[in-house]
């Protein structure tokens, strides 16, 4: 199992409409499930401790603890009564997801020889997501083929997988080795390309790379480049974790000589979730 920190990047680390939990709506992932228990056969992934990544292997029943951020111990995600699915990148992947309300866990069960990944989420009683979870689902033990640096003249070392985080091949030739990428400090991952994109010269496209999305019935979801929306903040994200943010702006409150207030291109800020929401 690897776990990746809340907002918060590994070394090791190589390296995308607003969500709820919904049956009825087709351009969500699906789900909105909860249960009584969780089975006796389910493999516990946050036993070691709490993440917001971890790595699955198909076919089975896993288990982990949704009360709290990331690998937070303290930050409560709220109140869920559901689980869902919000994306996966193969069709089959997960089979079933749904939250245990008396442990405050989420179950989700995987396909036999299926590989690929999902974003998962708790939801509240409003539908709406507190918080959402990256299942890494391959069959891969990433401490049998760690890579050591030799160290350096203060003695350091670094220590990096053999793969992309997401990534279900290491091999160089393949766009499966792509893995997850992440817009900023987001702790949510987007799909990398499946195939070259190619554009016309009127930009419609003649390759379309962009690797398609499933909701739980295997049903195709919208690109998410067609849901990309403007003026993100953190907390949109967290609400949004299939929302492309394409630009963040900073309004200064000053107008120019037209008349039109002045606002500064703030996409690489570090305090973006302090940007005015629109």
């Amino acid at each position: 199992m690897i776990r990746k920190s809340y907002f918060k990047f590994a070394a090791l680390l190589s390296m995308c409409i607003t969500a709820a939990c919904s049956d009825d709506d087709p351009g969500k992932g699906g789900g909105g499930k909860s249960e009584v228990k969780v089975p006796e056969n389910a493999v516990d992934l946050s036993a070691a401790g709490t993440a917001n990544c971890y790595i699955v292997k198909p076919g089975g029943t896993v288990v982990f603890d949704a009360q709290y951020k990331g690998n937070s111990t303290t930050e409560s995600i709220g109140d869920p009564v559901t689980a869902e699915l919000v994306w996966q990148d193969a069709k089959n992947l997960i089979q079933d997801i749904y939250y245990v309300s008396k442990e405050k866990k989420i179950v989700a069960v995987t396909a036999p020889g299926t590989s690929g990944n999902a974003v998962v989420a708790a939801c509240g009683a409003d539908g709406e997501i507190l918080w959402s979870w990256h299942l890494w689902i391959a069959d891969y033990d990433p401490a049998a083929s760690l890579y050591t640096t030799p160290a350096n003249a203060s003695g350091t070392t670094w220590t990096f997988m053999d793969r992309n985080v997401g990534a279900t091949t290491n091999a160089p030739d393949s766009f499966d080795c792509h893995g997850m990428i992440y817009q900023w400090g987001r702790k949510d991952p987007f799909t990398s390309a499946g195939t070259f994109t190619i554009i016309n010269e009127d930009y419609s496209y003649q390759v379309d790379g962009e690797r398609p999305i499933y909701n739980i019935l295997n049903e195709e979801l919208p690109k998410m480049r067609t849901r990309a929306e403007y003026h993100g903040t953190i907390a949109k994200s967290l609400r949004n974790p299939a929302v492309f943010y394409a630009m963040t702006y900073n309004f200064t409150g000053e107008t120019d000589e037209y008349g039109q207030e002045i606002v500064l291109n703030d996409y690489r800020t570090k305090d973006w979730s302090g940007i005015k929401m629109m």
